[in-house]
């Protein structure tokens, strides 16, 4: 089963795509990179009540999240940072994103006397991406021919697909986008195009 968080995550993704990243795949229109979420360590430790207190806009609601959020309007992101010296950032569409985000926290940290972090290893989550494959789908068909596939119009309007893979999930709409949530770029792309493959070869899209 797919959980409740995810699920609501791509509902939010469906209705707010943000970037092109410019690469295609065999079937397929250009895959838009939609957020990328990713955890790094910046420091051994972290005072959170300092920079609760010391960084404008800051948030800590422990009995919700054990960190200190903090939002980042440009490039928009959100930012989590843990007692432990571990940061999760959400909301970025591009490495390049990324790594700025991750200088804007250390610079703010810096201003309030926590050590700049000099290359920390940043390890990927999560991508979420999308792609349209066409106009008007019938799910109930395409469910058919898809054995691992839930789809149950009145829970959530699209089918969730889990692919080979343990760690990448396909999403399918009846408006012909599809929303597809890996660890990895690549393999998010290899199986969207092995989903389109099965697919065409059905002719169950053109």
């Amino acid at each position: 089963m797919v959980s409740g968080k995810f699920v609501e995550l791509l509902r939010n993704v469906y209705n707010k795509p943000l970037y092109t990243s410019g690469r295609e795949i065999s079937l397929m229109a250009d895959i838009i990179i939609e957020n990328i979420v990713v955890e790094t360590r910046i420091a051994d430790s972290l005072d959170l009540d300092n920079i609760l207190h010391n960084i404008p806009h800051a948030e800590y609601q422990p009995q919700d999240i054990p960190g200190v959020v903090l939002q980042i309007p440009s490039p928009r992101s959100t930012v989590i940072l843990f007692k432990n010296g571990r940061l999760v950032l959400t909301g970025p569409t591009a490495n390049e994103q990324v790594i700025e985000i991750i200088n804007i926290i250390q610079s703010k940290l810096l201003i309030i006397g926590i050590p700049r972090c000099t290359n920390p290893e940043i390890k990927i989550q999560h991508i979420v991406v999308s792609t349209t494959i066409g106009k008007h789908l019938k799910l109930s068909v395409i469910k058919k021919a898809l054995v691992t596939a839930e789809y149950r119009p009145k829970i959530f309007p699209g089918i969730i697909y889990p692919t080979d893979n343990p760690n990448t999930i396909i999403l399918l709409f009846d408006s012909g986008k599809v929303v597809c949530n890996g660890n990895n770029y690549d393999e998010i792309a290899n199986q969207l195009d092995k989903l389109i493959s099965k697919l065409k070869t059905r002719g169950m899209v053109k």
